[in-house]
């Protein structure tokens, strides 16, 4: 008897989530300071100071280690999340949003520049589309002679005020 596709996917899959590319930037970021962590204390540990100081600087270098490996997990999304959100926008044809510090000379900068691009293209083409289709409006009106237009399955699709007059 074959398993109901339902069963046979839920099989497929992890019993645990996998990490987020989040997670795994905050992991390895994490994994990078470990070893000077632990080299400080340790060190730490050999020096000769009262136990409240010895606490306080054990709280302070924990402290800073997440403070920058979340700070490592903020560069790198913030601007992945720019772009999925410039992605977005051109999808429903909002091409007024631009990435800041778009540089070219940088992987991810020349990723935000060419979504920049691909905005400005897009907004020229709508505004040209747009133009030829007052003009195309304009044209048909004063024409003084009928015009039809149909399309492949022979409706029609396009009439001027003369044509609509006959």
């Amino acid at each position: 008897e074959r398993p109901e596709p339902a069963m046979a996917e839920s099989r497929l899959r992890p019993s645990r989530p996998a990490l987020s590319h989040e997670g795994k930037i905050h992991l390895v970021a994490l994994a990078g300071g470990a070893p000077a962590l632990v080299l400080a204390i340790l060190w730490l540990r050999g020096v000769e100071m009262a136990a409240d100081a010895r606490w306080l600087c054990y709280i302070l270098l924990v402290g800073a280690w997440l403070a920058c490996a979340q700070l490592v997990r903020w560069w790198v999304t913030h601007p992945l999340q720019t772009l999925a959100n410039m992605l977005g926008a051109l999808r429903v044809g909002d091409y007024s949003l631009r990435a800041r510090g778009a540089d070219p000379d940088e992987a991810l900068g020349l990723a935000l520049h060419e979504a920049n691009l691909l905005g400005a293209l897009l907004r020229e083409q709508r505004l040209g589309a747009l133009e030829a289709g007052a003009l195309l409006r304009r044209v048909m009106a004063e024409i003084d002679v009928g015009v039809f237009a149909f399309d492949e399955d022979g409706r029609l699709v396009l009439v001027n005020p003369e044509g609509t007059r006959l």
